[in-house]
């Protein structure tokens, strides 16, 4: 048998620097985590990683996880990232992909840094997965979103130049919001009248035609514009037919909601103290309408009709009583309970008031009510809290009128649920239809505002959304511009 030779030191070494090459490049390789693709470019754009040269962006190029994308002047891209998210990054702007997990998984989470300029985006699945994992860092705040479509700016000079250019346009003054979660626990949704479900975070905006849907042992409080508030216990649903409220005319105020099924518990605000007439709550066994007041209903089987109550057997009515509905086959119907001032129970039986401390047993909408010597065990034993025992934030529904265009962070909202937060803990909630701003006042972050309008400048921008982009607009921006934006600009053809 031959002895085999024994590689020399040269070989050694060789093989050994061929490995850490190997293994620096995959480590490279695997560190450059691609993470989306440049879906529309114009004028110059540039991304760099780490310490690596600068990239050209053009349409198709790549992105990565850590780097740092920049547009020159006039010019601006609209990206797509692996979640779905796209992003129209503006002109002078410079955007940092921080950390960009998505797989459909528990831990998907996105953190972006804007270090200048200004983005318009649209969020995609992980935006919807929890209430912290998209995240938005400027210097001036830090914006969470919710799985929404917003504009973020952070401004110097150039907003106030095009809010004078904009001027004749106005600020954009909408009231879509009519509510907010002040408090939740556990799983809560609504779905819009459009027919689209969205997760519900603590501030998150509540629209006219929303229904609210809590999951099993949840429950949420929701507070009002007027100072009403709804505590919406496990396994219910409601819904915000009509909500408006006319802090100068009482009488354009009117609030008519819901109960499709399980159970609230509610007490009335401002509406309800000035136009009593104008508020209602419904059932499909009945209205109710309000005396300045504060009670609980339960309707069990979305109050379907059910047999006569003279039908039931003595322990029939035992548990129906005293025992939570559902345990109790066959006896379905609302539950009606007055904690504070009066309600009237109105169906095709007639009217009843029901006052204080009083309760009562509504079988379908075509029998009276029938009253209770005490209140059911369910409706005493309810782990949902009185809405009036809940504190609400001052700040849920303020808004400040600032008609100076500042230097800062303005953000608005045109679907959905954003947060701005500053670095001491201030934090205001958007929806749709809504702006706020936050500055600086030395190295300090001022705390964010709720603006009573989108500013002009943003309402206005004309560089587009990104999900509603078409190329054959390019023409659009030669002609609106203004003439100083057009330096250091060259359009070349994609």
């Amino acid at each position: 048998m031959k002895n085999q030779s024994l590689p020399s030191k040269g070989s050694l070494f060789s093989q050994s620097m061929i490995a850490l090459v190997l293994i620096f490049y995959s480590i490279n390789a695997f560190a450059a985590v691609e993470v989306g693709v440049v879906d529309y470019v114009r004028g110059v754009v540039t991304a760099q990683h780490g310490d690596e040269g600068t990239r050209i962006m053009g349409k198709s190029a790549k992105i990565f996880e850590k780097d740092i994308i920049t547009t020159a002047n006039r010019s601006f891209a609209i990206v797509k990232m692996k979640d779905g998210t796209k992003i129209t990054l503006r002109p002078n702007s410079s955007l940092g992909i921080e950390k960009y997990i998505a797989r459909k998984g528990r831990s998907d989470s996105a953190v972006l840094n804007l270090f200048k300029g200004g983005i318009r985006a649209i969020t995609g699945y992980i935006s919807k997965t929890r209430n912290d994992a998209y995240k938005i860092r400027t210097p001036v705040a830090t914006i969470g979103i919710r799985g929404t479509e917003f504009d973020a700016r952070l401004c110097e000079k150039d907003c106030r130049k095009e809010s004078e250019r904009f001027k004749q346009h106005h600020n954009v003054n909408t009231a879509f919001v009519v509510g907010r979660i002040a408090f939740m626990r556990g799983q809560v949704s609504a779905t819009g009248k459009y027919k689209k479900t969205r997760q519900l975070f603590t501030g998150g905006p509540l629209y006219e035609g929303d229904k609210v849907a809590t999951g099993a042992s949840s429950f949420t409080v929701i507070a009002f514009k007027d100072e009403s508030r709804i505590t919406l216990n496990s396994e219910s649903e409601f819904e915000i037919k009509k909500h408006h409220y006319d802090k100068k005319d009482a009488s354009l105020s009117s609030a008519f909601m819901s109960l499709l099924r399980g159970g609230l518990r509610a007490t009335s605000g401002l509406i309800g103290k000035r136009n009593p007439a104008g508020y209602k709550m419904q059932t499909s066994v009945a209205t109710i309408g309000i005396r300045g007041t504060g009670y609980d209903i339960h309707c069990d089987g979305k109050c379907v009709a059910q047999a006569p109550q003279s039908l039931m057997t003595p322990l029939e009515e035992m548990i129906n009583f005293f025992i939570k509905p559902v345990v109790a086959t066959g006896n379905q119907g609302m539950y009606a309970h007055v904690w504070n001032g009066a309600i009237e129970l109105t169906n095709n039986a007639g009217s009843q008031q029901l006052g204080l401390n009083e309760t009562a047993f509504l079988r379908n909408i075509d029998s009276a009510p029938v009253m209770m010597p005490e209140i059911p065990l369910f409706m005493r034993s309810m782990p949902a809290p009185r809405p009036d025992t809940v504190e609400v934030a001052a700040s849920m529904f303020t808004q400040e009128n600032t008609a100076e265009t500042r230097a800062g962070l303005y953000v608005s909202v045109y679907d959905g649920h954003v947060s701005m937060s500053s670095e001491q803990g201030h934090r205001v909630d958007l929806g749709k239809g809504e702006a706020a701003f936050s500055g600086n006042v030395g190295s300090a972050q001022t705390a964010p505002v709720r603006l009573t309008g989108i500013p002009a400048f943003l309402a206005s921008d004309v560089y587009p959304r990104p999900e509603s982009y078409n190329e054959t607009w390019e023409n659009l921006f030669n002609d609106v511009t203004s003439p100083d934006e057009n330096q250091d600009f060259e359009c070349t053809p994609q």
